[in-house]
């Protein structure tokens, strides 16, 4: 757990050198550790363990989900409960008639809901999984994890992936 938490602050440290403001979206991992501390659901307390109690450039609330507004469109930012290995974000942005970029599944893929109105991402996820000790350490059949990252810029999505173009990219920036 200390040397997790010591990667977190790494990355948090990052983070807060190039954002004026971050939210705090709750995830499985950051729900066991608060259930650990047999306390009210209080996201500060990550916050407070990442040591970014105190900077007001953080934001943490008891959710598991949050919104961006960009560009005139509204994007729900979620890491939904596990029902199934095949949930998806297209079923959810149907569901709450909203863009979804959705994190959980660890997937990485860019969609759009059934009516073709709204994205339906699933953001892969910003860890490497062969540097876990829990997933390095013996064989399993789950799927593979996938890198991933979304920007949101005026409104629109950009996935971002092991394999993106980045001189292209800043170009188009």
């Amino acid at each position: 757990f200390s040397e997790e938490m010591k990667e977190a602050r790494r990355v948090t440290d990052v983070l807060a050198g190039l954002f004026d403001e971050v939210h705090l979206v709750l995830g499985n991992h950051e729900g066991r550790y608060l259930r650990m501390l047999a306390s009210p659901l209080f996201a500060n307390h990550v916050l407070t363990e990442l040591h970014r109690g105190a900077d007001a450039r953080w934001k943490a609330l008891p959710y598991y989900y949050s919104h961006i507004e960009s560009g005139g469109e509204r994007f729900r930012v979620t890491h939904p409960k596990a029902l199934s290995k095949y949930q998806s974000a297209w079923k959810l942005a149907s569901k709450y008639h909203e863009h979804i970029l959705m994190a959980h599944n660890h997937h990485l893929n860019y969609n759009f809901d059934i009516s073709g109105r709204y994205y339906a991402i699933e953001t892969g996820c910003c860890v490497d999984e062969a540097r876990l000790p829990y997933a390095a350490q013996r064989d399993n059949t789950s799927y593979q994890h996938v890198l991933g990252a979304v920007i949101v810029r005026d409104g629109i999505p950009w996935l971002l992936h092991e394999r993106v173009d980045w001189e292209r990219l800043k170009k188009a920036a």
